[in-house]
């Protein structure tokens, strides 16, 4: 078990911003400060770079979001690239140790739960950018599959049409940052 591709929030000693995201982060904190926060699994956003990595779209995020995506033709004709990035993202295979620390954490919850995979990007939920609702959410998994392309279909909500025009009127936008 390598907490570091993936454990209980609880476990972690110093979340950031960089290591978790936006989301995940604030949750930690109000941990930190006594509060109820539902029992989560986070996966690091590095296990995220990992996996953008093995899909091999890192080249093409970054010709999308290079690309002077003020200009709505240059911006129209990325969103082909999008459709390729989505779909490399959820039929690539996630990482064997990240799904194994993610069943063993399955193995400690109460019998018939459900989990819900979420977000936490780390250009989301921020002062300068708040990306609310833009990344699609999945509730009620139970099963091990489900909750795997759950996982990569979030990753890959970051890629949708609309977030890309969302994204073109952010300055600060850091692209594929969950």
């Amino acid at each position: 078990f390598d907490p570091s591709l993936g454990s209980p929030l609880s476990s972690f000693e110093n979340a950031t911003l960089g290591l978790v995201g936006g989301k995940a982060l604030h949750c930690w904190k109000l941990t930190r400060h006594g509060f109820p926060v539902p029992t989560s699994f986070i996966v690091p956003t590095f296990v995220y770079s990992m996996h953008i990595g093995d899909a091999g779209v890192a080249k093409l995020i970054d010709e999308v979001y290079t690309s002077n995506l003020k200009d709505e033709t240059v911006r129209e004709a990325a969103k082909t690239s999008l459709a390729t990035i989505r779909e490399k993202i959820v039929s690539t295979p996630l990482n064997s140790e990240v799904v194994a620390n993610l069943e063993a954490f399955l193995k400690s919850l109460p019998a018939g739960s459900t989990v819900a995979v979420r977000s936490s990007g780390s250009a989301e939920d921020l002062a300068s950018q708040s990306f609310a609702g833009q990344y699609d959410t999945y509730l009620y998994k139970k099963t091990k599959k489900e909750i795997v392309d759950s996982i990569k279909s979030c990753w890959a909500s970051m890629f949708q049409d609309f977030v890309l025009d969302y994204a073109s009127r952010s300055e600060d936008y850091v692209p594929g940052k969950l």
